[in-house]
């Protein structure tokens, strides 16, 4: 007597190994992935908003490569990298501040 066995999906998102993208991965558990023969990839990468939410990631079609990524031509990068010029900002204007304080300590 002949068992079938059946894929074990481990629930994660492990890194694919294709490409030079950090966050191309393979996501296991996610509800689009639904045929074993077409196997869908995603991104990590946390300037998409389903990913900031800790949800499913998003599929993508790039197979890893840096020069093909779906998300620079999103508004959601954009909206990433001024939140991060934004912060950069807001640390420097703090740390601006605090030298002052310090200076004013060490001559006063």
């Amino acid at each position: 007597m002949k068992t079938e066995t059946h894929p074990v999906f481990i629930d994660g998102d492990f890194d694919s190994g294709k490409g030079d993208c950090q966050h191309h991965c393979s996501p296991t558990c996610h509800p689009g992935q639904i045929d074993i023969d077409d196997w869908h990839y995603g991104c990590r990468h946390i300037a998409w908003p389903s990913n900031k939410a800790r949800d499913f990631v998003p599929f993508v079609v790039c197979g890893g490569d840096k020069g093909k990524c779906d998300l620079k031509d999103t508004k959601f990068y954009g909206y990433y990298k001024r939140g991060l010029k934004a912060r950069l900002n807001n640390c420097n204007k703090k740390l601006d501040k605090l030298w002052q304080e310090t200076r004013e300590l060490m001559n006063g």
